[in-house]
């Protein structure tokens, strides 16, 4: 089945989404520790979480900028993507 370069540009950002909502979890179970109760021990692992999540993160915007920037200016299937998932969402 061939697809056309829209039903390509429309379900390409979304692996990209997939793997930010996965980080995106994992800080906020780091987020939602409560640090009052938490020993220095658990700080510190805290701290290395926070300093991994960090740096996927930024390999994961790396990545995304990566295959999604088009040289000057915004990919028109992205803006359209983005909008459909902001109507969607209202």
């Amino acid at each position: 089945m061939d697809f056309s370069p829209l039903d390509r540009g429309l379900t390409g950002p979304f692996p990209a989404l997939y793997s930010l909502a996965a980080l995106l979890g994992q800080v906020l179970r780091i987020l939602s520790l409560d640090t009052a109760r938490s020993s220095p021990r658990e700080l510190t692992t805290t701290v290395d979480k926070v300093q991994a999540c960090s740096k996927h993160l930024d390999e994961w915007f790396a990545e995304s900028k990566a295959r999604f920037h088009s040289a000057g200016s915004a990919d028109k299937l992205v803006i359209l993507q983005s909008n459909v998932i902001y109507i969607y969402y209202q």
